[in-house]
């Protein structure tokens, strides 16, 4: 869909209005038509007004939403060890508020079961198996809204417990 920006919108209307002046001048339409245009003119207008205040309601809520989230984690007790500031944009947090707290503040109580299910395999089985699969979820934002995501898992280091999750924003 192509985006139509208000500055448009306000110069279509105000070339309407130029036409409307000429052709009344011309005589081809009469006062209840320009009344008529005017009305509907106005409520163009109105909602050009609702409809960017909308949209700008909009471009602040998905301003983060672009950038990849990187969080590092310690396992088997899968505490926060790192992540990166875009971690603010997306999900609400501080980094700070986020280091040395476990991974499932970030993740909707309706999920912590699986996954600390699929940790628990991890550490029995001793393999992580980073970067062989990208999921689709749901991350948890600061004021509790859910954020679907896609993350996908890499090796921070050589240390096998020590897990990178990267989170991008995912449309629904």
């Amino acid at each position: 869909m192509a985006q139509v920006s208000p500055e448009i919108v306000y110069s279509a209307i105000s070339g309407l209005s130029v036409a409307v002046v000429t052709l009344w001048r011309q005589s081809r339409i009469d006062r209840a038509d320009i009344v008529r245009l005017e009305r509907a003119e106005a409520t163009c207008q109105e909602r050009l007004r609702g409809f960017a205040e909308r949209l700008e309601q909009t471009e602040q809520v998905t301003a983060g939403l672009h950038r990849a989230v990187i969080v590092t984690a310690q396992f088997p007790d899968a505490r926060i060890i790192d992540v990166t500031d875009d971690v603010q944009a997306m999900l609400g947090y501080h980094a700070a508020e986020l280091v040395g707290k476990n991974i499932d503040v970030l993740i909707p109580e309706e999920f912590r079961a699986d996954h600390q299910a699929a940790v628990e395999r991890a550490i029995q089985s001793g393999v992580i198996r980073p970067g062989q699969l990208a999921v689709t979820a749901f991350a948890l934002h600061s004021g509790g809204q859910r954020i679907p995501v896609v993350v996908t898992l890499s090796e921070k280091s050589r240390d096998p417990w020590i897990v990178q999750a990267q989170l991008n924003y995912r449309r629904t």
